[in-house]
């Protein structure tokens, strides 16, 4: 009967220790040995191995340090020692700097939404600059030569620097005071909707964290409540507290708002949030910032289109199709699209405003009330016949006189209705306008006002403390030579009043966070990239869009650090 032979990984052989001072052989610690007089490396732990070796290549150091001597002990010793010396030297000094450039290059790669296996380009680029502007330090090339920069060894470091990012969020969030989260779904490159949730913190301290928390596949579905499952799992990931959260800010859809089974309504009823918002006798429960903005940036097609009308009926006339494209010589089409591209200039305008990070929940208010006041002025002016904010309908009105006066009725509707529109959609701001005041510039507030405000919140002690404020001479120095958030700083002996003003300040104004981020993902999870794994993806995202920056030499003490090959 035929026996099976048996492998050497069966055999659960070990390194002895006498084996040390008898054939001068270490562990590597890695199932393999070192011979400290030639370096030589055996792959398997058998005496009669590193016997041959020791004795043929080696022939004469057993007469030179007899067996047994204090000779051939103190020659041990003396060759650990440098092996040791020199490991730490080459650990530290080579293989440390090549592994921390490697992901620092990594954070680079990810910041620019580039892909894994672009590391090695960048790795043929340095040893290119390297061999063409120092040709004669070739030391420089070797050391450039030993970065890690597969594509394996980028998708790790890109995995170890977001982790050290989701890290430092969360320990910053554990000490938050309150925290916002800005929330939107969209669908990927593979149709399958994601959804953002961002998270803006503040302390007691009022220092804001503003970063991405997560990013949920929803592969069952848009629906307020796996939205609402969603975002729970991700609070409790992240040891996020109810008691913390002060606003959710979404956009327009159906799945959000919806007054029963929306998500934000079904994460109130789950939550039951104790604090500000819930004071707020707000339409949905809580403080919902209608800010669905990506369609805006149609504005400038419109102004593109139009200052190519003329050229554009040209050349259809060129082909032949102008009865397909009758509508071009229809005035009071020409007049209807040059007032809805200048309208929607005006709500660029805004849109822009309302862009960028830590902007605060003041700001917004502030940039919505003077576009409200901007519509009055508008539907004014085009009721009196003056279109002197309408540079695109003056342009072409000279052509369009007489279809204009069957237009102005049309334009007026629109404005009519565009100002209702945002009387609805931002009542809450009108309510609680005092309380974003008090926050952006206190001392505007007079004290019947602050009485106003305290018994709406239910803070006794929040006047008293407001005439304290306002009195002090010292604070109004401060207030006009400091911004907003500085400032609140300055007032924690205060301790009602600043931390309501904690409370606004940590507001998200928009999704504008939410849909940037969402332009980052079309760039990191592109048709080229499609298979790319959900882990992955979130990985690359939050470095993409993370502005924190992560702790290299932390990452880089906690791998065994080797150099490329």
């Amino acid at each position: 009967m035929a026996t099976t032979k048996r492998k050497y990984e069966e055999e659960y052989r070990t390194f002895k220790e006498d084996w040390e001072l008898e054939f001068f052989f270490v562990s590597t610690g890695s199932g393999k040995c070192t011979c400290l007089l030639c370096d030589n490396i055996i792959s398997q732990f058998k005496r009669s191995n590193l016997q041959r070796h020791h004795d043929t290549k080696h022939p004469k150091f057993s007469t030179d340090f007899p067996k047994g001597g204090e000779l051939r002990a103190e020659k041990l010793a003396r060759l650990k020692q440098n092996r040791t010396a020199q490991k730490n030297f080459f650990h530290t000094n080579t293989s440390e700097r090549a592994t921390e450039a490697s992901y620092k290059i990594t954070h680079e790669l990810m910041k620019k939404m580039k892909p894994y296996t672009d590391g090695e380009m960048v790795k043929d680029c340095i040893l290119l600059a390297c061999s063409t502007l120092f040709p004669e330090k070739k030391d420089l090339e070797r050391e450039a030569k030993k970065m890690q920069l597969s594509d394996s060894t980028v998708a790790r470091r890109a995995s170890d620097i977001s982790e050290n990012i989701a890290h430092t969020l969360k320990d910053k969030l554990s000490s938050a005071e309150f925290v916002s989260l800005a929330m939107d779904e969209s669908l990927d490159v593979n149709d399958t909707p994601q959804l953002l949730i961002f998270i803006r913190a503040v302390n007691s301290k009022l220092d804001i964290t503003e970063e991405l928390l997560d990013m949920v596949s929803l592969k069952n579905g848009t629906t307020g409540i796996e939205i609402k499952n969603a975002v729970l799992e991700t609070l409790q990931k992240f040891n996020i507290g109810p008691e913390k959260i002060t606003a959710f800010t979404t956009d327009g859809a159906p799945s959000m708002l919806g007054k029963r089974n929306g998500a934000v309504a079904l994460l109130n009823e789950t939550l039951k949030t104790a604090g500000l918002l819930l004071r707020f006798d707000t339409h949905y429960g809580d403080l919902v910032l209608h800010t669905e903005i990506r369609w805006l940036s149609k504005g400038r097609m419109l102004a593109h289109l139009m200052d190519l009308i003329e050229p554009l009926k040209a050349f259809i006339v060129g082909q032949g199709e102008t009865s397909r494209f009758s509508f071009l010589d229809d005035k009071e089409w020409v007049l209807s699209v040059a007032f809805l591209c200048d309208i929607t200039q005006h709500l660029n305008e805004l849109n822009l405003k309302m862009q960028g990070r830590n902007k605060t929940v003041y700001e917004l208010y502030t940039a919505v009330k003077v576009f409200s006041d901007k519509l009055d002025v508008l539907d004014q002016s085009v009721r009196g016949s003056d279109y002197r904010f309408f540079p695109t309908v003056q342009k072409v009105m000279a052509r369009h006189a007489d279809a204009l006066l069957t237009c102005q009725s049309q334009f007026c509707e629109v404005l009519t209705e565009l100002k209702q529109n945002y009387t609805s959609r931002f009542h809450d701001f009108k309510d609680h306008s005092n309380i974003f005041l008090l926050v952006k510039n206190p001392f505007l507030i007079e004290v019947n006002e602050m009485k106003q405000i305290s018994d709406q919140l239910g803070l006794v002690q929040l006047q008293m403390e407001f005439v304290e404020l306002k009195s002090s001479e010292e604070l109004q120095r401060q207030f006009r030579i400091t911004d907003v958030v500085d400032f609140w700083k300055l007032v924690g002996h205060l301790p009602n009043i600043s931390r309501l003003a904690r409370r606004i300040i940590s507001m998200f104004p928009s999704t504008y966070r939410c849909e940037a981020a969402f332009s980052a993902l079309t760039k990191i999870k592109c048709r080229n990239r499609n298979r790319l794994s959900l882990q992955h993806t979130t990985e690359a995202l939050r470095i993409a869009v993370s502005s924190a920056e992560p702790d290299f030499k932390s990452l880089v003490r906690q791998k065994e650090c080797q150099k490329s090959h």
